[in-house]
């Protein structure tokens, strides 16, 4: 090991050895701990930030491999081997249960959830027999869900079908209507100007109401 060949065994020195061959990179992301080290744990803290760090890289690398990958027909166990082919060994479990947890149904998602399980293989299998019992209670709600949605569906396009044959009646009743008012006569315009007497009376009218287009034609006219 390093430190033992070159005889460094406090935890100060370890610190100092590590920091000193830091590239940019790795110096940008633990800068706050060595302008500010712990009192004791140095070398720890820094070990930590560093590991740290590289796993985010290992997570954001293998979620970039994972993209388009789907469960499927896999079960929970084979897509877990999946992805620990895709990660080249070089994740570790931590990272691995989280992108694997993301990756599962929710059915089977919410009850990993609430299990207390070490270990990804025992996480796993737990979700092969979930997947295994909840499968066919999927299976007819997605059934169930189709069906609605086809009901829906068929629902919408007998209704856009009815508004489109009431607003074809509704147009030709209007353009018959119209086309009645136009070949109906107009009843006499002086006709509609007589009062009520004159109109039910005519000449035996004894009395009269203005306005009133009535002419009495047994009147003479008058002589200057």
């Amino acid at each position: 090991m390093t430190f033992a060949l070159h005889r460094i065994t406090s935890d100060e020195s370890k610190f100092r050895y590590v920091v000193i061959h830091l590239d940019a990179d790795l110096l940008g992301i633990v800068g706050d701990i060595i302008e500010s080290p712990p009192v004791s744990g140095k070398y720890d803290a820094l070990k930590k930030r560093i590991i740290d760090s590289l796993s985010e890289s290992q997570e954001t690398r293998l979620r970039r491999l994972l993209r388009g990958q789907a469960l499927g027909d896999d079960k929970p166990s084979v897509f877990l081997q999946r992805m620990r082919n895709l990660s080249g060994g070089q994740c570790n479990d931590s990272v691995l249960r989280t992108l694997f947890m993301e990756q599962m149904p929710e059915h089977v998602r919410g009850i990993l959830a609430v299990c207390q399980l070490d270990g990804l293989p025992t996480l796993a299998a737990q979700a092969d027999r979930i997947a295994e019992v909840m499968k066919p209670q999927v299976s007819s709600v997605i059934a169930a869900n189709k069906s609605v949605h086809d009901l829906c569906c068929a629902v919408e396009a007998l209704t856009e079908r009815f508004d489109r044959a009431f607003r074809g009646r509704s147009q030709s009743r209007a353009r018959r209507y119209n086309r009645s008012r136009s070949n109906t006569p107009h009843k006499e315009t002086d006709r509609n100007k007589l009062c009520f007497y004159h109109k039910k009376f005519g000449t035996k009218a004894e009395n009269c109401r203005q306005p009133c287009s009535w002419v009495d034609r047994s009147e003479k006219p008058s002589e200057n």
